[in-house]
């Protein structure tokens, strides 16, 4: 686990708390945190821990990605030869990153809060109609369209347990 692994480990949950109050005026219930903090550290911070240690996606790369989040911050790091002064100072060039780190958790975030969870209800309800719409549970109607599929998947893995 590389350190924003470990920062999330110990602080993402109450991150996610106090960004949620603060960003979207939303008090989340201990559920909810649950789940947003397992999606956000598949959906990004995983990818970080992963290239920060070195493992590859797959065992033989057919090409190179180069505009994953690591990379972008990456490019923040002063070359060897730039020119000494306060634009490429390490702390200046420091903060430029943190900049984009956190634009993309926020919007990771964003999807979670105010995206997934919402359409979760919606498919959850759905699903929970489904006979009365179909006796053969086999078929579901969304009165709203939203994001389905992975809450359909979720649903799926519980009812057959």
């Amino acid at each position: 686990m590389s350190s924003a692994g470990l920062i999330y480990k110990f602080y993402g949950k109450e991150i996610i708390k106090n960004m949620c109050k603060e960003f979207y005026e939303k008090d989340l219930k201990e559920a909810q945190v649950d789940l947003i903090f397992e999606k956000l550290y598949k959906g990004i911070i995983l990818e970080i821990d992963a290239i920060d240690n070195g493992v590859n996606q797959a065992e033989e790369l057919k090409y190179s990605i180069s505009t994953n989040l690591s990379s972008r911050v990456g490019v923040y790091n002063s070359p060897w030869n730039a020119p000494q002064g306060a634009q490429y100072s390490q702390h200046a060039q420091f903060k430029k990153a943190m900049k984009i780190t956190e634009k993309a958790f926020v919007h990771k975030l964003y999807g979670q809060v105010n995206i997934m969870l919402p359409a979760k209800k919606i498919v959850q309800e759905a699903w929970d109609a489904r006979e009365s719409f179909h006796s053969s549970n086999q078929f579901i109607w969304f009165e709203k369209s939203c994001p389905w599929k992975e809450h359909v998947y979720e649903l799926e893995k519980t009812t057959e347990q």
